[in-house]
């Protein structure tokens, strides 16, 4: 494999996992609206499940956060070791590989938290829904 493609393509990640940053952020910043929503209503109305579910949520964010962080930058080191090892293809590749490997799978990790977060969101919803006063409907 040519040394240039080997270093250059876990760079290539990056963009994907920008994305998904940008996009967890902005469910997290979400997910803050939402607390301050229930911050202004009586105690009562908050009760222990969703709270509970409210704080998993807000705990999967930052853990997918933060893998969505660590593969970044093990998408960045493997491009820069890559680059830095030119002169030596089997080690440069092997190290490539591994960083690269790694990268992945903390994003597949981020993907899995972000898959549990959005099970969890469901609940709230559905507390929601239960919650509104189905006269008002009609």
């Amino acid at each position: 494999m040519n040394s240039a493609i080997t270093w250059s393509a876990p760079l290539l990640m990056l963009p994907g996992a920008a994305l998904l940053i940008l996009s967890t952020a902005s469910r997290y910043a979400r997910l803050h609206d939402e607390l301050h929503h229930w911050e202004g209503r009586a105690q009562t109305q908050l009760t222990g499940s969703i709270f509970v579910n409210l704080l998993q949520r807000a705990r999967a964010f930052r853990d997918a956060l933060v893998a969505l962080y660590l593969s970044v930058s093990l998408f960045v080191v493997s491009g820069l070791v890559g680059a830095l090892t030119q002169q030596w293809p089997q080690l440069s590749a092997r190290l490539v590989v591994a960083l690269t490997a790694a990268a992945g799978f903390a994003v597949l990790v981020a993907s899995a938290l972000l898959m549990r977060e959005v099970a969890l969101s469901l609940v709230v919803v559905e507390a929601h829904i239960q919650s509104i006063d189905r006269s008002t409907l009609s």
